[in-house]
């Protein structure tokens, strides 16, 4: 029945126990033992029960991790294990694959995670108020490896054919190790280092890469992929003097494309309409006209990657606008040569220069003191033509920018000229007169004839040539009133420009009267000398001489009786042996004005001689 009772652990009273039940202390081992009891009822106490042993357990811990992970990441974060009893609190022991883990008696266990070797089957044991529990279920954990990337130092998501190599680099956060890389999911044989460097001499190295690594043996899984294609280098224009225009008839101006990716084939465009026929490296630009001026831009092709447009090389069509044309000019003219060119879109004025050619075609630079350029004209100026002056002749302009040199036609310069000017001339009005004159020009006249008074005459000159093409005239004047005239050679080369003289005036003079002669040289009229005397008015150039060398009383005498002998008048004064006294008287008329006297004087003249 019922009644009061009593609780006895191990044979000690448990006090204050009276109830029928005892709840049995579980905070610690304390409680385990041999429980009994007794009952009281109406004052009669029973014997002792049978003894109730309990023994003191710690429930089964369970590992636990924040994140559930079955894994950990070699290099990653760290995982931290937990030990949990509902039992509570108390020390732990951590096995690893069975084996106690040395020195871990806390709760939690941050599992090293530097390689493989952490990977395995974690259990822990509690121990609570020196119980200690069963083991945990195993918590098991696998190494992996993070899985990589691929990077690229500029990021570059192409390679240039034959330009700078492209080096990928595969990283995993887990470490360094060996690694595996793939193009389009394909090993590429031999590549185990973390970097790769991409080949560039084509296009099959454009593709998907892709990289593995292995750390501690635990392999990682594949990268994303990193694709690369393939490029060409933009190619440049190039002409070798560099020049940007070109002469229209002139030589062709040859362009080169090159790309540093390589040699291809090509395409050339002018003003973006495609050249047909132009796939080499080099394109002649043809000179004939102006159509080839424009804007010239290439592609290249290789390995079936075509490049883009390379910038545009822009040719300008250019020519000598006006050439120097052929010029006649008398020796001591001015004359100019003149040529003209347009001026350059860009860049320094152009600069001219004149050169002549002899007749063997020998090239001379003239002198640039007589070159004056500006403005897209180029002239020569001679002030002063000389014989020497004669030659062909060019003009050369150059463009210094843009390194392009015009060269006009030949322009053929003439200098025709009177080397001997004839002399003004006096005649008698019976005798001849000769006039002389000589020409030079670049070959000998066609003929040289001569004017009177504006009007040819009829008298034909005597023509010489000489050397340097020098023609000399002479023309034989038989003087008479129809001969006084204003007097000119003028020499015909078959064209336009004759060579004319200067004027010279001929004049008629009287012939000479009797008892004179002629002096052509200075055209003069000279009395007959002592001695002499001359019948007949005319050109005779000497007086008679008298008879016997007989004189004459003065000079001028116009008749042989002018001249005399003297014979003195005499008689005998006094005897043989005495002193003889001769007289003689000489009597001379008055002579004619303008003689001159022989030296004689009217006058009696005595002379005592003694035997």
């Amino acid at each position: 029945g019922s009644g009061t009772y009593a609780w006895f652990k191990d044979g000690t009273s448990i006090s204050g126990e009276t109830a029928s039940s005892y709840t049995v202390p579980n905070t610690d081992h304390n409680s385990a033992g041999s429980y009994t009891c007794t009952a009281i009822i109406s004052t009669v106490a029973s014997s002792t029960s049978s003894p109730y042993s309990l023994t003191a357990t710690v429930a089964t811990p369970t590992i636990t991790e924040a994140s559930s992970a079955s894994s950990y990441e070699i290099g990653g974060t760290q995982l931290v294990l937990t030990c949990t009893s509902t039992s509570g609190s108390g020390t732990y022991a951590w096995f690893k694959d069975g084996t106690s883990i040395s020195g871990e008696t806390a709760s939690s266990y941050t599992v090293p995670n530097t390689d493989h070797n952490s990977a395995g089957s974690y259990t822990c044991t509690a121990t609570i108020s020196t119980v200690a529990s069963s083991t945990s279920s195993p918590y098991s954990l696998t190494a992996t490896v993070a899985t990589p990337t691929i990077t690229e130092a500029s990021s570059a998501s192409s390679y240039e054919i034959g330009g700078t190599q492209l080096v990928l680099t595969c990283t995993s956060t887990s470490g360094s190790g060996t690694y595996a890389w793939f193009k389009d999911g394909t090993s590429i044989s031999g590549e185990t280092a973390s970097s790769y460097t991409v080949p560039n001499t084509d296009h099959n190295s454009a593709g998907s890469y892709t990289c593995t690594a292995t750390i501690s043996t635990v392999a990682s899984s594949t990268s994303s992929p990193y694709s690369l294609t393939a490029t060409v280098a933009t190619p440049v224009i190039t002409e070798a003097s560099s020049t940007t225009l070109f002469e229209i008839g002139g030589t062709s101006v040859a362009l080169t494309c090159t790309s540093t990716s390589g040699s291809g084939t090509y395409e050339w465009q002018n003003d973006g309409s495609a050249i047909g026929g132009a796939t080499g490296g080099t394109y002649a630009v043809p000179t004939t006209d102006n159509t080839s001026a424009g804007s010239y831009t290439c592609a290249v092709t290789i390995s079936s990657v075509s490049s883009a447009d390379s910038s545009p090389y822009v040719l300008t069509a250019v020519e000598i606008t006006s050439h120097p044309e052929d010029q006649i000019v008398l020796a001591g003219n001015s004359v100019t040569l003149s040529c003209q060119y347009p001026m350059p879109p860009t860049g320094d004025p152009p600069t001219s220069s004149w050169y002549s050619y002899n007749n063997n075609n020998q090239q001379s630079l003239v002198d640039s003191s007589l070159v004056t350029n500006s403005n897209g004209i180029s002239e020569l100026r001679i002030s002063a033509a000389t014989y020497s002056n004669t030659a062909e002749y060019a003009c050369t302009v150059l463009y210094p920018t843009q390194g392009t040199t015009l060269t006009s036609n030949k322009a053929a310069l003439t200098v025709r000229g009177v080397t001997i000017q004839p002399t003004p001339t006096t005649g008698f009005r019976t005798a001849s007169v000769y006039l002389d004159c000589a020409v030079r020009g670049e070959k000998y006249p066609d003929s040289v004839v001569w004017h009177r008074n504006g009007v040819e005459i009829s008298e034909s000159p005597q023509t010489t040539n000489a050397a340097d093409f020098v023609t000399t005239s002479r023309v034989e004047l038989v003087m008479g009133s129809s001969k006084e005239g204003t007097y000119k050679c003028v020499a015909s080369y078959g064209d336009s420009v004759n060579v004319e003289s200067d004027d010279a005036q001929v004049t008629l003079a009287d012939d000479c009267e009797i008892g004179q002669f002629a002096v052509f040289s200075t055209v003069s009229c000279v009395p007959c000398p002592l001695g002499q005397y001359n019948t007949a008015p005319g050109v005779g150039t000497s007086c008679t001489l008298c008879p016997d060398s007989k004189p004459t009383l003065f000079t001028g005498s116009s008749s042989v009786t002018d001249c005399y002998s003297i014979t003195p008048n005499y008689s005998i004064v006094s005897g043989l042996g005495s002193s003889v006294s001769v007289t003689a008287t000489v009597t001379i008329a008055t002579p004619p004005q303008d003689t001159q006297w022989n030296g004689f004087q009217s006058s009696s003249h005595s002379e005592e001689t003694r035997n």
